[in-house]
């Protein structure tokens, strides 16, 4: 037998994430289904779809960037190329049009040539963002 479930809405619990602990322990953040409905509408009308197109996944489910990373794309009818380690471009074997990153490997990837031709939108957070490496970042790429 099937239990009743009650109308799910929009106030109801998406997920739990938790934050880094940086001010002490780490808390749990309750996401409703409207706050990621909101979120993913907000990236659906930051970056087109030919941005999304392909997106790299390079995110720990832990972090509330994978939600972006994961389902902006797929809902803009876009497709996202899975590794573990955003590290993994440095081997050229990828083909995206978007990233998300820290500074630090930002800069590790443009070192090593690791960012191909396709890319043309980088995003970047979590660090210090020196505006040496956003000047690099230009004279290297497309972007």
């Amino acid at each position: 037998s099937n239990p009743e479930i009650a109308e799910l809405t929009s106030s109801h619990l998406a997920y739990v994430i938790y934050t880094s602990g940086s001010t002490g322990l780490p808390k749990g953040v309750m996401i409703e289904h409207r706050n990621t409905v909101n979120f993913l509408t907000w990236a659906q009308r930051s970056f087109d779809a030919e941005t999304l197109a392909k997106t790299l996944f390079s995110t720990s489910l832990n972090f509330d960037l994978a939600v972006y990373e994961c389902f902006a794309p797929l809902t803009s009818g876009g497709s996202i190329d899975v590794v573990t380690n955003v590290l993994e471009l440095q081997q050229g074997e990828h083909d995206i049009t978007l990233i998300n990153t820290v500074p630090s490997a930002l800069k590790a990837l443009l070192e090593s040539g690791g960012l191909n031709d396709g890319i043309d939108t980088v995003n970047v957070a979590g660090e210090a963002l020196k505006r040496s490496l956003v000047e690099n970042l230009f004279e290297q790429t497309q972007v």
